[in-house]
């Protein structure tokens, strides 16, 4: 079997097989004559771990990230407004109908375009 030497194409490749083939990465591995243990380093150095539940190779998760980590993760779906109080982009109050300073078209008048 070809192995990609891009970890992201291999990774698709490894997922496509698992998905379509084969029942686990043993299978795989087994079947494709590739040492398991030297697949999974490659994909893990590249950030990618196999999930053995769901037969395929995930994206490792910055664990800041993560939606076991709840105090990072709440802490960023309730963004604080109040950190921009002069900037109305950032208020809750803003009227976002209000004419923008080109809506005039004093901006495009002012580019010349020169036609030959």
């Amino acid at each position: 079997m070809y192995i990609p030497k891009d970890n992201d194409m291999l990774y698709s490749m490894v997922n496509m097989k698992l998905r379509d083939q084969y029942d686990s990465l043993e299978d795989f591995c087994e079947c494709e004559d590739i040492d398991p243990a030297r697949l999974i380093a490659r994909l893990n150095g590249a950030g990618y771990e196999y999930d053995e539940e769901h037969n395929k190779f995930t994206p490792i998760l910055d664990p800041l990230l993560s939606s076991d980590n709840s105090d990072s993760t709440s802490s960023f779906q309730s963004f604080d407004n109040s950190e921009f109080p002069d900037n109305p982009e950032y208020s809750d109050n803003s009227d976002y109908s209000e004419k923008s300073e080109y809506s005039d078209n004093s901006y495009n008048s002012s580019l010349k375009i020169s036609q030959k």
